[in-house]
């Protein structure tokens, strides 16, 4: 009963949530990226290459608990995490960016998420059996598929798009706290139980990918915080739908809930950090005449 709840509640609320991400993006910034082939290219080996071998290094170098090592390539598959834009927005990046980037990374994820579970699981010895085509196309129904209905629906009624999309996006956040709801019965438990080299790895996983991001953006500040964020960003939502459907007797969320925690941490200092530098080098610029 309770894998088919987290199952069922994952599925809605990463398909609301990519549906109500879609609503936010306009036709002109679909062709940012896309205009920038070499920042699109630098930005896709870093979200969905570099994080998942970030991974691998921290779960050889920490060897954190099985259960761990699962989570971190699970997540380390997943990326466009539906919230980062609330975090860039506050850290000073580049919203334009970012949406338009997570339209090429949802593309990308469906040949990206399989191929990175099955080396993950290879390389580490995991008990990963994931189908890479059931997989590839678990991402396109709950990924890229309402991301572009989400589009052509502010294409063609944007006053409709913007009624609706805050309601959904509500709806979606509780789905995905319904389907953590199972593991939090188990309360401090579940962040007690990874030890030291689960935090370990979790935290290494996060700042690596910072880092990646960061260095792989080119100069603009802005885009620096924008792609440092978007690559230490998971979808806890896609996670939590592949090892749902994939590890049913599992609790999944297990892993996810202590993961999430670090993440808001350290990223929540990386862009305090950020926010400080745009500011200071904004004010530093000449007055236009």
């Amino acid at each position: 009963m309770a894998a088919n709840l987290i199952r069922f509640a994952a599925l809605v609320g990463i398909v609301l949530l990519m549906f109500s991400e879609g609503l936010h993006i306009e036709r002109g910034e679909l062709r940012f990226v896309l205009r920038r082939p070499g920042l699109a290219a630098r930005s896709v080996l870093a979200s969905v290459v570099l994080v998942p071998a970030a991974a691998w290094v921290c779960a050889v170098v920490f060897r954190p608990p099985a259960p761990v090592q699962v989570g971190l390539a699970i997540l380390a598959a997943s990326p466009l995490c539906p919230f980062v834009f609330e975090k860039i927005a506050r850290a000073e990046g580049d919203r334009v960016f970012a949406r338009s980037l997570h339209v090429v990374l949802a593309i990308v994820a469906i040949v990206s998420t399989p191929l990175a579970l099955a080396g993950l699981g290879r390389s580490l010895a995991l008990p990963l059996h994931f189908p890479v085509f059931r997989t590839a196309i678990q991402v396109l129904l709950t990924v890229l598929a309402p991301i572009l209905a989400g589009v052509v629906t502010y294409r063609f009624s944007p006053k409709r798009a913007a009624r609706v999309r805050e309601p959904l996006e509500k709806v979606a956040l509780g789905a995905i706290v319904l389907a953590f709801v199972p593991v939090l019965t188990l309360r401090i438990r579940v962040f007690t139980e990874l030890g030291p080299g689960g935090y370990l790895a979790f935290v290494g996983m996060v700042i690596l990918s910072l880092a990646i991001g960061h260095t792989l953006a080119g100069r603009d500040e802005r885009r620096r915080t924008t792609l440092a964020l978007e690559s230490a960003a998971r979808n806890p939502g896609l996670a939590l739908a592949i090892a749902a459907v994939d590890f049913p007797g599992a609790h999944p969320a297990a892993v996810l809930l202590p993961w999430l925690a670090v993440f808001v941490l350290v990223t929540g200092l990386y862009g305090a950090v950020r926010r400080r530098t745009t500011t200071s080098a904004r004010a530093l610029r000449p007055p236009a005449r």
